[in-house]
């Protein structure tokens, strides 16, 4: 070793003293990432030294001072006189930014990826519990259901319509707390329950609620929600 730039010296961390004159593969080459042995015939340096030509590797390995590996791409060029091949320029980059970048950016494309699939499947499921509305004769009913925008969020809110045995078209829209599974859960079971008991019973809006809210408690539904509704014979409403 002839000359080490500062470049060099910052990347290895080895000033230039410790380098000039002594084995470089050695010093800070001679075992790879694993641990394993580096043989000096399989160097890109010692392999442009043996044939005269150029080499270029991209995936090789540095130990600095404080015995940290520093991810380098290298290209080792013979410098021949005379012709015979009397040393090598060695010229290397540090490569710890790009691949830093490099895994972040794959990250960021996997959580997108997880984050997309997650909101695929909120929203199928989510749609699953909504069911589509009736078409009476009397009344045309049109539905549209819009999911949060960000991550997914499924959540509490919910509409329905349903027939009841006269022949009146109920329409119900609730809300139960929350943006999460627990709430699309919860919500399930309220608009079960409460068209259920809406169908069994006619009664007024006051009772309905009274019932649904003892059965909720009794099946352990405990979670705020809110909800109106309205029959083709009349209007009920309760926040």
């Amino acid at each position: 070793m002839e000359f080490v730039n500062p470049a060099a010296e910052r990347i290895t961390g080895r000033p230039a003293p410790e380098q000039l004159g002594h084995d470089q593969h050695e010093l800070m080459h001679g075992v790879r990432l694993d641990g394993s042995p580096y043989p000096r015939e399989e160097c890109p340096v010692w392999q442009a030294l043996a044939t005269g030509q150029p080499v270029a590797a991209d995936d090789e390995v540095f130990w600095h001072a404080d015995g940290s590996p520093v991810p380098v791409e290298l290209i080792a060029v013979p410098m021949v006189e005379d012709g015979g091949v009397t040393g090598v320029v060695v010229s290397f980059r540090d490569l710890t930014d790009r691949l830093a970048a490099r895994r972040q950016a794959a990250e960021l494309q996997r959580l997108a990826a997880e984050n997309a699939a997650e909101r695929a499947l909120s929203d199928r499921l989510q749609q699953a519990l909504l069911t589509p509305p009736p078409e009476p004769d009397h009344l045309h009913v049109v539905v549209r259901y819009r999911p949060a925008a960000h991550g997914a969020q499924v959540g509490g809110d919910w509409y329905d319509a349903f027939l009841q045995p006269d022949g009146a078209t109920v329409l119900a829209i609730g809300d139960v707390v929350g943006h999460d599974s627990d709430a699309a859960a919860a919500m399930g079971q309220l608009r079960g329950l409460l068209r259920a008991l809406t169908y069994d019973v006619d009664e007024p809006p006051s009772a309905t609620l009274a019932r649904a809210e003892r059965v909720a408690r009794g099946l352990a539904v405990s979670t705020l929600a809110t909800c109106c509704w309205h029959a083709s014979s009349g209007c009920r409403t309760c926040p």
